[in-house]
């Protein structure tokens, strides 16, 4: 039974936009060693990232030999760096893998290999810290600190010697991430991929970082 009145109280319109995929000619086609570093220019805030990552899955990869010039110093190289942004779960995976030369492990200058990879992290949990850089996601195989997230299960975290032992990250502190940043002279972003080795004294003590920085060029993108 009804009182024979049809009434219709309101009308909803629904829009969907179907996003364009992230151009990858808004990034910056440099790659490697980063020769003029006065024209990176950090994020001001987390929206500047949103611009740049509207849709699709962002890959970039990076091989060569970058950071180690000369023997008898301490430095990192790079020889691989890969970075995948999926816009539509907010998720990034960062890597990378490489070498290094005469830093101190308990104060013994050491040389090795490393292999760091940290998979499918939620963007929002450096976008929610307010101790993380806008723009840039960093790992770390010791704690989790203001900005900096720790390896997890299924993460790939090795440092090895020369003979191919394992040093422990209480010896010796690894970080590996990745910063997106406007590139001032070619009025493009780049995507910044840094690996920081922290060395220790004889009696654990941390030492000054040493670190190499490449850019990325651009990102091969394809659909979610």
């Amino acid at each position: 039974m009804t009182d024979g009145v049809n009434v219709t109280s309101k009308d909803f319109a629904v829009a969907v936009f179907d996003l364009p995929n992230a151009d990858p000619n808004e990034f910056s086609v440099a790659a490697g060693l980063i020769s003029d570093p006065s024209q990176i220019i950090e994020f001001v805030d987390w929206n500047e990232f949103g611009v740049l990552a509207q849709d699709g899955v962002l890959t970039f990869s990076t091989n060569g030999s970058f950071g180690c010039g000369s023997s008898g110093v301490s430095c990192v190289q790079i020889n691989t760096f890969d970075i995948v942004y999926k816009t539509q779960t907010k998720k990034v995976t960062v890597g990378s893998t490489g070498t290094f030369q005469n830093i101190d492990v308990l104060g013994s200058p050491t040389s090795g290999s490393y292999a760091l990879n940290f998979v499918e992290r939620d963007i929002n949990d450096f976008v929610n810290d307010s101790g993380a850089t806008p723009g840039q996601v960093r790992f770390t195989n010791r704690t989790s600190s203001a900005g900096v997230q720790a390896g997890v299960s299924g993460d790939i975290v090795s440092l090895l010697d020369g003979s191919g032992n394992a040093i422990l990250a209480n010896d010796l502190g690894a970080e590996v991430s990745t910063q997106f940043v406007n590139i001032s002279n070619s009025a493009t972003f780049g995507a910044i991929g840094e690996v920081s080795l922290i060395p220790t004294n004889s009696v654990g003590q941390d030492q000054s970082v040493v670190n190499t920085s490449i850019l990325n060029g651009q990102p091969v993108v394809t659909d979610n």
